[in-house]
Formats: structure tokens, C-alpha cells, sequence
């Protein structure tokens, strides 16, 4: 049965409709305000006060909307229905600042509250589901679900795209993207026919993101209009795609504004600042980047790309202290979480970097292969190769078996990457340099004195003649050497093989 509308319900209408979210949502809320005050209706006002705290923690200013929703539960005359509404609005703000006990704890004071009313059941149904989406719950699914259905039956359809937009991200974290595509398309439906411009961004947003996972590019920037936490989504999209093809400058832009956008969204987007502007240093090949801690960082929905990016960051270019304090603060990660939708890389397969980079061979072969199970199921196949890829350089390199069977998985991951659109080269090179930083006189046993010698010269720009020449031995003699080491360092070619060699530091660049 559907509830007669409110004030409140007036201004969702109004709000839902203007051309800056972020900026041109004061006077519509002050002058109902001032209505609900004249009108006498504390319900009211303390629902229009709520809608303005929320605004207010989208535009980073989370002091002030908590101090707004703290006023109105400690001043408010007002019912238990809004009492209720209250505290499940400051629990999903606590959620998404990281504060999780905290948020839980309001969700059980607003259920001793909540009364018999069906919208203040509904309402609390909602918060509730949005705590357990960004804390990673198993039970955000059934939560989530009855929200939503509840939430369409009453009308509400505000209430049901505030779910949908955190039980998207949740499905895509533990794998299931179709349940996630799903309801995207369903978002997206209702955002246009309610005429809710700012949750049809959202649905662009997570659209985008799912695109990105499954291999389409999405090299083209937001614009400024739209809302921060859409905006979050598309630029952790633009970066990651750009990064992963090789396109650093793109990847940079596209980094650096996200890092600004956050500096303005509620604290909890802030953890881990700079985690992944440090996996694009990595992988430019600047040594000793400044990788985050996950010391004091919790583990959310909001939190886990970055902790991602952070990790493999430390896998990949941070010291063996960094690697185990990333191992240890990854198993914080809730099981079942596979992988993050606004930064699809699969959390088994940073995990096995981290375990190669600690010698801890045996773990990580079967956590590679776990990764490419669940990404092949998730049907992200850019991950799926660059697990194949990432496990054949580790293989090579840390367990000094460079094999055929090795070098040809290896030669089969490039070519589906580059099928795909993604330079293989720099994930490629980035384990090697990670590998050859601790083990540079393993990685040197891969090739004997004189191959080394041999590929220093053609490094070199000399011909085969004009290194035997150097090295007082025949051209042949010098093919030879050079075929078998281009065996041994993957490589099909002399340009690969001297990339290589030099990635793992047995020539100078």
C-alpha cells in the first residue's frame, strides 16, 4: 500500500531534478524547511533536515552532517518513525566513514525505535541493507533484496535505487557480475522513469565499471556534473583501463583528479590515499614509490579498491616489510570477496604476488589458480591473462624454471592481452623487476656469462657479426647464444629480450 507523501517526499521529488547536486540543493531544502516549521510538522522538518545532512556528507562535510542529525535526535520533537529514520541515516554515513561497530550499533538503537508503521519499517530495512553492503556482509543480499522489492511496492523508488547502488558494487565484489548487471539495467530504468537524474549518473557509473571489468576501454573522462560518488566510480574506471593499456599519461589525469574528488567526499574514501597513484609509479618503473600502510585501514565496499591497488602496489615495487604487512592486512578481506567492481583485479591473484615476492612459492601457485577460476567465472577476462601471465613470470623467475611449458603460457597471455586491447609488456616487467629486486643473482642464473655478454651487445645495436667481432668468437656461435637466450627470457624477438634482460637488471639500461 502506498503512504502519502510528505514534505520530504515533495523535496526528494525537487531535488532529484536539479542541474547541480552537489551545489543547488540548499535553497530547496531551506525553504521546505521553513515549511515544515510553519506547518508544525516535526516529522517533517526532521526528515528535511536528515535529506540536508546527506547532501551535506556528499560534499565532504561530514562533521556537519552528523552534527545535523546529533541535533535532531537530541532537540527534535518528534516520533518514533523519525527517531528511527535518524539513526539508520547516521548509521549508513557511519558505514561508509569505515566506522562499522559504530553503524551497527545505530541500526540496533534505530530497531528499538523503529515502530509498526510499514515506511519506517522499509526505511530502516534500507539503512540497514546499506551498512551490511559496505561492510562486506553475506547478508546483504537477502537484506538488500527485501529493501528493494519493499521499497517498489510502497512506492518508494528512491528508497530502492538507494540500495541498488550499493548492492550493485556488492555482487561484483564477491564474483557475480550478472546478478550486478542485472540490476543496473534496473536502476537505470527507473532513474529515467522517475526522471532522477542524479541516480541515472550512478547507474552510468556502475555500468561503466562493469564494462571495464569485462574488457571494453573507458578511456573517455567524466564530466563535472556529475554526482561524487558517480564520479568516484568513472575515474577508478578510466584509470584502471588506462593504466592496464599502457597509457600512463591517461592513467595519471585520470588518478590525480580521483585523489582530489575524494579530499571533498565523507572520510572514509580518504583511506589509502595515494595507493593507486603508487601502483602507476610501479609500473612506470619508479623505484621505491611511497606505498600506503593498510595499518588502521578497515576492510569496506569503499575501502577495497584501493587496498587492492596498495597491494599490489607492495607486491609488486615495496620492500619484503610492506609485502608481509599487505599479506596480513588482505586477510581482513571477508571470504567470498573475490575481487572489487570499481577496481576489478582479483584478490588471489595480489595475494600470490605477495607470496612469491615473500618465497613462499607452493601457496601461491594454488592462489593464482584460484584467481583465474573465479575471474573466468566473473567473466573478466583481462584478469583471467593477467593471473596467467603474472604466474608464468613468477614461476620463471622465483622457482628458476624457465621451461617450455612456462614460456609458452607466457607468449599465449600476451597475445590474448594484446586481443584485448592491454600492453602485456608492463605487467610483465613489473614482476620481473619485482622478482629480480630480491634475487638479482637467481635471475642471473637464467643465463650463462657469455649469453648475458651476447645480449649486451645486441642491446647494443650491434649485428650477430658485429658481436662476434666484439667478442672474438663466430656470428654463428653468437646465434646460437642468442637463441638460447631468448628461450630462457620468454622473448621472440631482440628487442623483447633486451626489455627483459634489463627489467631483471642482468644489462644496464
Amino acid at each position: 500500500m502506498t503512504v502519502p507523501r510528505s514534505l520530504a517526499d515533495a523535496l526528494r521529488d525537487e531535488l532529484r531534478t536539479i542541474a547541480n547536486p552537489d551545489r543547488d540543493w540548499v535553497v530547496p531544502v531551506n525553504r521546505a524547511l521553513a515549511e515544515a516549521y510553519r506547518g508544525g510538522s516535526s516529522d517533517d522538518v526532521a526528515e528535511i533536515a536528515l535529506l540536508g545532512a546527506l547532501w551535506l556528507d556528499a560534499r565532504g562535510r561530514f562533521r556537519e552532517a552528523m552534527a545535523n542529525i546529533e541535533f535532531g535526535l537530541a532537540t527534535l520533537d518528534h516520533g518514533a518513525a523519525q527517531r528511527s529514520h535518524l539513526l539508520g541515516a547516521q548509521a549508513g554515513l557511519l558505514a561508509l566513514a569505515g566506522r562499522l561497530e559504530e553503524a551497527r550499533r545505530a541500526t540496533d538503537r534505530a530497531r528499538d525505535a523503529v515502530p509498526a508503521a510499514p515506511r519506517a519499517r522499509l526505511e530502516l530495512a534500507a539503512y540497514d541493507s546499506v551498512v551490511e553492503c559496505v561492510a562486506l556482509a553475506p547478508t546483504a543480499a537477502n537484506l538488500g533484496g527485501q529493501a528493494i522489492v519493499g521499497g517498489d511496492r510502497a512506492g518508494y523508488d528512491w528508497l530502492a535505487s538507494g540500495v541498488g547502488i550499493w548492492l550493485v558494487p556488492w555482487h561484483a565484489a564477491r564474483g557475480d557480475t550478472a546478478t550486478a548487471a542485472v540490476l543496473v539495467r534496473s536502476l537505470g530504468a527507473r532513474a529515467q522513469a522517475n526522471g532522477h537524474a542524479t541516480r541515472e549518473a550512478d547507474a552510468k557509473a556502475l555500468e561503466a565499471a562493469l564494462d571495464a571489468a569485462s574488457g571494453e576501454d573507458q578511456s573517455s573522462f567524466p564530466g563535472d556534473d556529475v554526482r561524487a560518488l558517480a564520479r568516484w566510480r568513472r575515474l577508478l574506471a578510466v584509470g584502471r583501463s588506462s593504466l592496464i593499456r599502457g597509457s600512463w599519461l591517461d592513467a595519471r589525469v585520470a588518478l590525480e583528479l580521483h585523489e582530489e574528488l575524494v579530499e571533498r567526499m565523507n572520510p572514509g574514501f580518504r583511506f589509502l590515499s595515494g595507493g593507486f597513484l603508487a601502483l602507476l609509479d610501479v609500473y612506470e618503473g619508479v623505484r621505491s614509490p611511497s606505498i600506503p600502510s593498510p595499518e588502521g585501514v578497515p576492510v569496506t565496499l569503499i575501502t577495497l579498491p584501493a587496498m587492492l591497488a596498495a597491494a599490489e602496489a607492495a607486491a609488486l615495487g615495496g620492500s619484503a616489510e610492506a609485502c608481509l604487512a599487505w599479506l596480513e592486512g588482505l586477510r581482513g578481506i571477508p571470504e567470498g570477496v573475490t575481487t572489487s567492481l570499481e577496481w576489478p583485479v582479483a584478490v588471489d591473484r595480489i595475494r600470490a604476488l605477495l607470496l612469491v615476492r615473500l618465497g613462499r612459492v607452493a601457496p601461491a601457485r594454488a592462489s593464482f589458480a584460484r584467481a583465474v577460476r573465479s575471474m573466468e567465472a566473473a567473466g573478466n577476462p583481462i584478469e583471467v591473462e593477467l593471473t596467467r601471465l603474472h604466474r608464468a613470470e613468477a614461476e620463471a623467475i622465483a622457482a628458476h624454471r624457465p621451461d617450455r611449458s612456462l614460456v609458452r603460457e607466457r607468449g599465449e597471455a600476451m597475445r590474448r592481452l594484446a586481443a584485448l586491447g592491454v600492453s602485456p609488456f608492463p605487467p610483465a616487467y613489473a614482476v620481473t623487476r619485482a622478482l629480480s629486486d630480491d634475487r638479482v643473482s637467481a635471475a642471473s642464473e637464467l643465463l650463462t656469462a657469455r649469453e648475458i655478454e651476447v645480449v649486451r651487445a645486441l642491446a647494443d645495436g650491434l649485428s650477430y657479426r658485429g658481436a662476434g667481432e666484439r667478442l672474438g668468437i663466430s656470428w654463428r656461435t653468437v646465434q646460437s647464444h642468442a637463441t638460447r637466450a631468448y628461450r630462457k627470457l620468454g622473448a621472440s624477438r631482440r628487442s623483447e629480450a633486451v626489455a627483459v634482460a634489463r627489467a631483471r637488471r642482468l644489462i644496464e639500461r
